[in-house]
């Protein structure tokens, strides 16, 4: 019976513990809709910008969902903003592997 209650108490703390981590992760909505923001206005290299910053923080908090999204925004305002982008772009998707 010992057992049972310390297994119990042990999957509360555990599930407690769980949704405490998830609460922390950030949400980013607010660097997106900046983002959204410069490409509604043509500023893609304050857009691109805006990506590099969200992959850096993104990297830091270890949140694999905002830095692929991040990557792939970076390559695409890349597409439009800089010369021999096809390279740099092949380049970091290399480095991300």
């Amino acid at each position: 019976m010992k057992r049972i209650k310390t297994c119990i108490i042990f999957l509360l703390f555990f599930v407690n513990n769980s949704r405490v981590n998830a609460q922390i992760k950030e949400d980013y909505s607010a660097q997106w809709k900046k983002v959204d923001a410069f490409e509604k206005k043509g500023l893609t290299k304050d857009a691109l910008n805006e990506t590099v910053k969200i992959f850096k923080d993104a990297i830091v908090k270890n949140n694999e969902a905002q830095q692929i999204k991040a990557a792939m925004f970076q390559m695409k305002y890349r597409n439009m903003t800089e010369e021999d982008n096809q390279q740099k772009n092949l380049f970091f998707v290399d480095t991300l592997i």
